[in-house]
């Protein structure tokens, strides 16, 4: 027995190279597949995903339609202006009212000046 084992050790020395790289092509060989499939499944994952993004994207550009109603919007900016136009017409009767004050004031003064110049004729 002891001599078998010997003559097996012996022919496994003789061999080592030989069965050394034939461990190693199989294991390169089973990586390879291995990473060849992962990359085929990641592949067909993301056309998948793609896929179902394009025909969702497609139904959805085709079934949406928003309607937006403004009245609410319109109505605000109608009281905005009714708002501005009653201010700036107060204002403006203000400013009317001072400028009808002014010109009271300057007819008086050529009424006074009229006077003046007539009397000393």
């Amino acid at each position: 027995m002891s001599q078998e084992k010997v003559d097996e050790y012996k022919e496994e020395k003789k061999n080592r190279k030989k069965l050394m790289k034939q461990e190693k092509f199989q294991q390169h060989l089973i990586l390879g597949i291995t990473l060849a499939c992962l990359a085929a499944l990641i592949v067909w994952f993301c056309m998948a995903l793609y896929g179902n993004a394009q025909q969702k994207a497609s139904e959805n550009s085709a079934a949406v339609t928003t309607e937006l109603d403004l009245s609410q919007i319109e109505a605000y900016q109608q009281t905005l202006n009714d708002y501005d136009s009653s201010t700036s017409s107060s204002s403006s009767a203000d400013s009317t009212a001072s400028d009808s004050t002014e010109s009271v004031a300057a007819s008086s003064t050529s009424a006074e000046s009229a006077v003046v110049s007539s009397s000393a004729q």
